[in-house]
């Protein structure tokens, strides 16, 4: 039940996301329309003056710029970040020995990600579940101003890095949704 209700908490930040974005477009339609209406010849030749209209054209590019920086901003508060690219640069093979003493690097790079410095990774290894990396107690690896993070790992089938916030509390056992707190996750399959 937990995970349909991730799911659907997923989706509907999505239709969030379009539902916003559907009234700006709308709104920015209208703006356009109008703007191109006021600036047909016939409409040129019944104004009184052309000081009116270059008023109103002025308006309604101010209008149209403060929708648009507006709408950004508005889709930066939802944490709507698609441009968020995780890319592991080293990782285990399948053929490491699995066992809680064995060990192996795991780095990386986060692309996309305005002041990375203010953001953790959190490292995911699955073998039987999904567990935490390097351990429960040490769950939060630092990026440095590039993006770039480095961190140990144990042996496993499969690999996951999340993006988080630094307040994030991440599970310790499971993959955390996309949503509050996380920005971006991927799962990257062992080398072989």
């Amino acid at each position: 039940m937990d995970e349909l209700m991730k799911h659907l908490s997923k989706i509907g930040q999505f239709m969030a996301g379009l539902g916003g974005l559907a009234i700006f477009v709308q709104v920015g339609v209208a703006i356009y329309n109008q703007f191109r209406e006021s600036h047909r010849p016939d409409n040129v030749e019944k104004s009184k003056s052309k000081r009116k209209l270059r008023i109103s054209s002025i308006g309604m590019v101010v209008a149209l710029v403060v929708l648009i920086v507006g709408g950004g901003f508005i889709f930066a508060s939802w944490g709507y970040k698609r441009g968020v690219q995780i890319v592991i640069s080293t990782y285990p093979s399948v053929e490491g020995t699995p066992g809680p003493n064995s060990t192996a690097d795991i780095s990386g790079r986060v692309l996309g990600l305005n002041g990375p410095e203010n953001y953790r990774i959190v490292l995911y290894v699955k073998s039987d579940r999904w567990y935490v990396q390097p351990s429960t107690e040490q769950n939060l690896t630092y990026l440095g101003p590039s993006g770039q993070w480095s961190a140990q790992t144990h042996f496993g089938r499969e690999y996951a890095v999340a993006v988080v916030k630094p307040s994030f509390d991440p599970p310790t056992d499971d993959l955390p949704s996309a949503g509050p707190g996380v920005v971006a996750i991927e799962r990257f399959p062992a080398k072989h």
